[in-house]
């Protein structure tokens, strides 16, 4: 199903490419014209919206993902996130280094995630580093161990951001 729904918004492009070269063989005069640039300005319009949808998918399924993943090393409680509700936010997420002061290490590869009430600092780890484990996640996903405890946000104004 999913291949399905796939093929449209890949597709959709190739049609303004086909528009644009029927056009530039199309005589200047000819009455088809105007209807081949505005099947352009119509398939440009349908792919923005598309590609705005598809973002927005995916920063939902990351939210999902980090419910869903979301643990701590020592099998502590997680404070309730709240990120299966629908108007949870996720603003911003990247790595973050980190070297222990009072330690030889190297430095710590981490990843900070800063949702619209909540700032997490986590370690990656690979499904089959902790035994494989069942749950709701899929088959090579990743377990977020939170290295920090959770910071409560104010909500924060988005604008600012």
């Amino acid at each position: 199903m999913d291949h399905f729904l796939q093929r449209a918004t890949t597709r959709l492009p190739r049609y303004k490419l086909h528009f644009k070269s029927i056009l530039e063989d199309t005589d200047a005069s000819n009455s088809d014209q105007q209807s081949l640039v505005r099947a352009m300005e119509i398939v440009d319009e349908q792919c923005r919206a598309i590609q705005k949808g598809v973002a927005e998918a995916e920063v939902r399924v990351k939210i999902r993902e980090y419910a869903y993943n979301l643990a701590t090393k020592r099998n502590k409680s997680v404070v309730d996130m709240d990120l299966l509700n629908p108007e949870r936010q996720l603003v911003h997420q990247g790595r973050v280094y980190r070297k222990p002061a009072f330690q030889e290490l190297e430095w710590a590869d981490l990843l900070a995630v800063l949702f619209d009430n909540f700032l997490v600092v986590t370690r990656t780890k690979k499904r089959d580093e902790d035994g494989g484990g069942g749950g709701e996640s899929s088959a090579g996903s990743s377990k977020f161990l939170l290295v920090k405890r959770v910071s409560v946000c104010e909500q924060l104004d988005h604008a600012v951001l």
